[in-house]
């Protein structure tokens, strides 16, 4: 037997590592779900803001004025005429691209007419005679019997509740 040194032995050939690219079909499947994923979930994100990101502003300007109602920097009647502008301006926002049909503006509201819009678009919401005082008449006195807790109460009620499809307003 030859000795060890003089065998013809060679290196071990190691075959080329594998390649990243092309992708294999398992990684490209996941690609698509989770683009498809971050699709919907945008698109879910948009559509929530829609529906609810006037709502939780709006909320927000609720319990600040109550706050600053409770810490007496503003008075009754002018914590009911904020609560009152806040009302209005999320029934602006939910129903202004939706009453282009030539009925009146809601901006125009006031009163009688007003309350009916608000019991029409959320129709579960039961109002008592002193919300339905306040919104009609007593905004427009110089001094109001009526508690800022109460319609602070009805407005965050309603803006949770109130309809997402137009209901109308009555002529």
């Amino acid at each position: 037997m030859p000795p060890i040194d003089q065998l013809p032995l060679e290196d071990i050939i190691t075959p080329a590592g594998v390649s990243v690219w092309p992708l294999a079909i398992g990684w490209w499947l996941l690609l698509l779900i989770a683009s498809a994923l971050v699709f919907f979930a945008i698109t879910y994100y948009r559509a929530y803001r829609k529906k609810w990101g006037y709502r939780v502003e709006a909320l927000q300007l609720l319990e600040l004025t109550i706050n600053n109602w409770k810490e007496k920097t503003i008075n009754d009647e002018l914590a009911i005429k904020e609560l009152l502008t806040i009302l209005k301006r999320t029934a602006i926002s939910a129903y202004s691209e939706k009453n282009k049909n030539g009925t009146k503006n809601l901006e125009a509201l006031y009163g009688k007419e007003w309350l009916q819009l608000l019991q029409r678009q959320a129709p579960n919401i039961k109002s008592s005679l002193e919300i339905d005082e306040i919104i009609s008449a007593s905004q427009y006195q110089k001094k109001s019997d009526c508690s800022p807790l109460i319609l602070y109460k009805f407005c965050k009620e309603w803006i949770h509740q109130h309809q997402i499809q137009w209901q109308g307003v009555s002529k």
